[in-house]
């Protein structure tokens, strides 16, 4: 058989036509690509920085909201809280890093795919591109913080809510508070630190407009102190045998000050001094814990198996008063020592005025302090009541 030249030609035109369209598929697909990571890219720059946008809104109305709540604490000079340069570069960069990795590896999957099936899978409704293990690992850890962010919410609403609904066993909104702290080099012996005290609990008591005002180590409800001690009778072999009990110094008056009752025995009283008979004041759940409800006349020793401490006799069982703060599942023992007993650098004044404000006492409680010790200041000027709301 003789080949047709007609049929010859037509194969070798059709064989040139297809060898001449490749590099025109292979370009169009080429730009394909092309577009849709440039699509990508593109819209994941977008999203990155409006959420850096947003982002840098919601800090800076959080901190005018912070500022504005501390203001009244007259915090020292050196807190400086706002959007500084460097945070700026900060979110810059990570606004930029986001971007990349939101877009880039989207982007390389999509380069990676073939068009057509890519834009089956979106006529179908379904993404572009399958979740890889990199986008897997971050959904999750995305829902992981989201987790964590709504138990932390859910701690703090719980924590809100039992501030407001908790009954105080003692005055909370009516008490003006104020902090005193003596410099370590210049009161650096607990004679000097007793000393400073002794002088200033008159001048508190002379100020204009004071109903009753004392001196405490920790404002109850907010935290204080932990010290090991001993029961008088009990053996412990080792230090980590003896138990722990929250411990305050406490001036002559502070019970009063806080009406708080003094369910048996006595509280802490001017005979309560320097070479008297070392004493001490306990709550309820001291009492019950470890005498059964019964402690008055019972004696403990602060401190652990070297103490040099005195033993102290019991005097007086006074109400529990969240001396841990209130994120605690339960009541903690407390013990109260006499200030003219003991030592101590940090002290809060605690007064309650004749007047409706508490906090008109701040002038004259400063005035007291600085006849003192001139270079002295007090800090942390509020209500015992915003001082549980600020710490719990």
């Amino acid at each position: 058989c003789f080949p047709d030249p007609l049929a010859a030609s037509f194969v070798m035109c059709l064989k040139f036509e297809t060898s001449f369209m490749q590099p025109v598929e292979r370009a169009a697909v080429s730009r394909q690509h092309q577009d849709i990571v440039r699509q990508f890219l593109t819209e994941s720059f977008i999203l990155a920085v409006v959420g850096g946008v947003i982002g840098l809104g919601v800090a800076w109305l959080g901190i005018r909201i912070f500022n504005n709540a501390i203001a009244p604490t007259d915090p020292p000079f050196w807190i400086n809280i706002g959007l500084h340069g460097d945070v700026l570069l900060f979110v810059l960069a990570i606004t930029l890093l986001a971007s990349l990795l939101a877009g880039g590896i989207p982007a390389w999957q999509a380069s990676r795919s073939n068009v057509a099936d890519v834009l089956k899978d979106e006529s179908r409704g379904a993404s572009s591109f399958r979740l890889g293990r990199i986008s897997r690992a971050l959904v999750v850890t995305e829902i992981a913080l989201s987790a964590g962010l709504l138990v932390g919410a859910g701690l703090m609403i719980r924590s809100v809510t039992k501030i407001r609904t908790v009954d105080f066993p003692f005055a909370a909104t009516e008490v003006f508070s104020a902090r005193i702290g003596l410099p370590e080099a210049q009161y650096n012996t607990p004679e000097l630190q007793a000393r400073f005290f002794e002088e200033l609990l008159p001048r508190l008591r002379e100020m204009p407009g004071v109903e009753s005002i004392s001196l405490i180590q920790g404002l109850p409800s907010v935290g204080s102190p932990m010290s090991r001690f001993a029961v008088e009778g009990a053996e412990y072999q080792e230090d980590r045998d003896f138990p722990f009990t929250r411990s305050l110094l406490t001036a002559p008056g502070a019970f009063d000050v806080l009406r708080t009752p003094v369910l048996q025995g006595r509280g802490i009283t001017e005979q309560d001094r320097a070479g008297s008979l070392p004493v001490a004041v306990v709550n309820e759940s001291f009492a019950a814990r470890f005498f059964d409800g019964d402690a008055v006349g019972r004696r403990i020793r602060m401190g652990g198996r070297d103490s040099q401490e005195e033993w102290r006799t019991i005097v007086g069982v006074v109400p529990d008063m969240y001396l841990a703060g209130l994120n605690g599942n339960e009541q903690t023992t407390a013990v109260y020592t006499p200030l003219a007993q003991g030592n101590a650098r940090f002290m809060s004044v605690i007064a309650r005025g004749r007047s409706g404000d508490p906090l008109s006492l701040t002038q004259p409680t400063r005035e007291a302090v600085l006849g003192v010790d001139p270079d002295l200041p007090i800090y942390f000027v509020q209500t015992i009541r915003k001082a549980i709301d600020d710490s719990n």
